[in-house]
């Protein structure tokens, strides 16, 4: 499959790795890539197994030249799934949006070095 501008999702796939273990391949398709990051977890007692996570993550979609997206934060559950909550705490919100920040600044820095490069917009 490939875009009008000539990247091939594989070669997408294959530059958005190297941004680190953000993407999940898995829940990839078509041109829609998700990433997220797991940035702090809830309890570290608890078994690894059914630890949960403070985190955010992203909805991805390539067209064109261009690329859409929209990030959420929330809770990652020991099941595996996402559910999106505002933060109450103000040093798990800090930790969360400065791994964000973080990513976003690479993720730019990636896409306007892909060539041709894309434009990267938040969804409204």
């Amino acid at each position: 499959m490939t875009l009008p501008c000539g990247h091939t999702r594989h070669r997408l796939i294959k530059n958005f790795t190297s941004l680190g273990p953000y993407l999940r391949e898995g829940q990839c398709h078509d041109f829609y890539f998700f990433f997220d990051c797991l940035a702090m977890c809830v309890d570290v007692k608890a078994e690894p197994e059914k630890r949960e996570f403070w985190g955010w993550w992203l909805d991805l979609d390539a067209q064109g030249q261009s690329m859409t997206y929209s990030y959420r934060y929330g809770l990652f559950d020991e099941a595996g799934n996402w559910s999106e909550i505002k933060f109450k705490d103000k040093a798990i919100t800090e930790k969360v949006h400065t791994t964000r920040e973080s990513f976003h600044k690479r993720l730019e820095v990636l896409v306007q070095q892909l060539d041709p490069p894309y434009s990267l917009t938040e969804r409204p």
